[in-house]
Formats: structure tokens, sequence, C-alpha cells
């Protein structure tokens, strides 16, 4: 109800037994009860509290969310969460307005308590575990520690395999926003994601492609999922080195020209997202194709290259290590295989024969994550690259 006197005379004939003073009670018109539990002085974005959706109900656990003071904007969110039904998107349970009344002056509230004293819209969803906002905070600050989610980057500067699995998710979770005439239109902001069931989840669906307003809808759907870079970009340890990661959030831009479906799937099989053997594996796969003619894919590759390969051109200098030597010497050796010569094809070439060494145990007793570790030390950004200029 817009008039908050006429709001707060229903609600108290409708439940003249609560006590609607008290500063631990917020009541919604949207369902017969709901109430919030929260300590204004801190900078949370959500609201811990349960709902009843009859008088005799059973109380449902709830986290209730700021969606502004407008009915009809409230009202959206709640309509285009609810059109993707994918496991990524936590849709509302309800949306309602909410109220409190506060005896003390205006001048001494925290600035929760005076919005909630104005009035606002929320969407109430499922209790999920925590925002990531303030799942964040904790990491940062120490609090969070033991989580599995916390550690990000492994020992030899890899994603870790539930960050891996996460971000290919919200991609193509993206892509099935925009498959649905809509786009998210606010994934740079962690206010945005929550935890449900231990998976990162979006929340808060906004926009329609068919909007008047928007006369651009590439345009658009492409800066959602530039959104989502500017997000990871924030949470992926900024302040520390990290070569794969970087590579990674450089092919949301450097991919763009490329057609729609081709852009997703150039972000969703990047080898930041992969594990050490699906990226040794994927250099003997560019490598066949190369070889076999199939894919036009590698000519800037090819021969003595395109721009980008020329930091690799002497790659033969990086031969250092025991490993890499005995594999290296291996051509030498046997009269039957070709030497190699100082242009990236002929690199590819040599960690395919990598690759290929390791899986028939020839030489090395070590792992494919040393390996990995050790391609990506002395040729770092070389996959990337590749995957970045292939047509696949």
């Amino acid at each position: 109800m817009e008039n908050e006197e006429k709001f707060m005379k229903h609600i108290r004939s409708e439940y003249n037994e609560i006590k609607i003073s008290s500063r631990d009670v917020v009541i919604g018109c949207k369902a017969a009860m709901f109430q919030l539990k929260t300590d204004y002085s801190t900078d949370r974005v959500d609201y811990d509290g349960h709902v009843l959706f009859s008088k005799k109900g059973k109380p449902k656990d709830i986290k209730l969310v700021y969606a502004g003071e407008s009915e009809d904007f409230a009202e959206r969110i709640y309509d285009f969460s609810r059109r993707v039904r994918v496991p990524n998107i936590l849709p509302p349970c309800l949306f309602g307005y909410c109220l409190q009344e506060f005896g003390q002056d205006d001048t001494t509230l925290f600035g929760r308590e005076a919005l909630m004293k104005r009035g606002f819209w929320g969407l109430c969803y499922d209790k999920y575990e925590t925002s990531l906002v303030s799942w964040s905070k904790g990491v940062d600050n120490g609090e969070i520690k033991d989580d599995e989610k916390a550690t990000m980057k492994d020992a030899k500067r890899c994603l870790t395999e539930f960050w891996r699995r996460t971000i290919r998710d919200i991609l193509i979770t993206i892509s099935h926003i925009h498959g649905s005439n809509l786009y998210h239109g606010g994934l740079d902001s962690l206010s945005s994601y929550v935890f449900f069931n231990g998976e990162l989840t979006l929340i808060k669906v906004e926009y329609c492609l068919d909007d008047h307003v928007v006369k651009d809808k590439d345009s658009r759907m492409m800066q959602d999922f530039k959104d989502f870079k500017n997000m990871l970009a924030v949470l992926l340890k900024p302040n520390e080195f990290w070569d794969e990661r970087d590579h990674f959030l450089r092919c949301f831009d450097d991919a763009s020209t490329a057609s729609y479906s081709t852009y997703l799937k150039k972000l969703v099989e990047h080898p930041f997202l992969m594990d050490a053997k699906g990226r040794m594996d994927r250099l003997s796969r560019f490598h066949a194709d190369l070889e076999s003619g199939l894919s036009n894919a590698m000519c800037t590759c090819r021969n003595k290259l395109g721009r980008d390969f020329l930091r690799f051109r002497r790659w033969q200098r990086c031969i250092t290590d025991p490993l890499l030597l005995e594999v290296y010497d291996y051509a030498k050796k046997n009269s039957a295989v070709k030497t190699y010569v100082d242009v990236p094809r002929d690199l590819l070439r040599f960690l395919r024969n990598l690759n290929e060494h390791l899986k028939e145990k020839i030489f090395y007793s070590g792992t494919i994550d040393d390996v990995d570790e050790l391609v990506r030390s002395n040729w770092g950004g070389f996959l990337d690259t590749i995957h970045l200029h292939s047509v696949q």
C-alpha cells in the first residue's frame, strides 16, 4: 500500500495481537506476516527472517533483499527472476512492502533503520547461507578460513575445482537469461550473488531485452558478460600476481568480436577453467587440428607468426628442466623424429610430444600437474593465445 498510515491500520486490524512498536517485528503486506531480525549497525545487504502465508501456518525461513521503493520494479524483478528456471538462479518466493515504526527521533537512526521507517519493497528468498558480499568480507578479514571455497588458487597457481565449475556454470546461466529474452544488468555487483546449498547463485534478474530503452540487444547481452568479468576481477585475488587469471579476464574483451555462441564457448572452455589434464590434452588437440588441416584456426601459429605469438618465437631457450630436455633431446637421438626449430608451430609440436611421453610414461615419473606447471611457467599464455585465435 502506498499510504503508510493506511498500511499500518490494515495490519493492526489483521493482527491486533502483534506488538507493532517492537523494534524486532517488521510486517509485510504480501503474506500473512513476515518477521525480520537484523543488526542495523552492519552493512549487510539482506535481512534474516521468516514468513507466514496464513495465520496458522508454519513459519518459513527466508532472506529478504532490498528491491527499491517502487512496487512495479519489485514485481518486475520477481517475475523476471522466476522466468528463468535454471539451478544457478534463485527465484524469490514473494515480494512485499516493509515498514517499521520507531519511537526515537529520526536523527538517531542508522541508515538501514531510517530506510525501514520510510518503507521499501523487498524480495523474499528461501533462506540461503550467505550473500557473496558477506562471504568475501569474511574471507578478507580472516573470519572464513576452513571453507573450501575460500581457497581459489592452489599451490600450482591453478584455479581450484569449485571455482572452475562455478564460473562455467554462471557463464552458462547468463546465456540462459539471454535465451529468455532478459538480461541481468547487475552482475558487476557482489550483491547479485548468494550461496544457496553451497553453490554460487544469481538473484535479481532485472531487465527485459524488449524494453523500449534497449536500443542494442547484443551490447546489453555482452555487457552482462563484461559485468561478470568485473566482479571476478574483484573476487579473484586482485592484489596478487596471477598470470593465468589475467589471461582469462582479458578474453572477455579480446574475444568480444566473435559471434555470441563462439564468444560463450571461448569463455566456458578457456584453459583457466580446465584442470591440468584438460590443458595438456587441448594442446595435443590443437596440434592434431593444425597438422590435419581441419582447422584454419591455427593460421597465426602456422608459420613465423602473427603479432600475438612473437614472444614465443625463441621458445627453445626455456628448455632447461631435466624432463623438458629428455623430451627435447629425443628428437635429436631419433632420426625418424624431425628436430625442432624456433617457430611457435614447433613449440606446439613439442608440447604435444611432451604430453604423449607423459601418457606413455617413456621418461618421467612425475604427474600431469607437474608437467602442466612447467609448461605454464616457461610458456605462460601460449595455450591461451591459441585458444583465443582458434575457430572451433
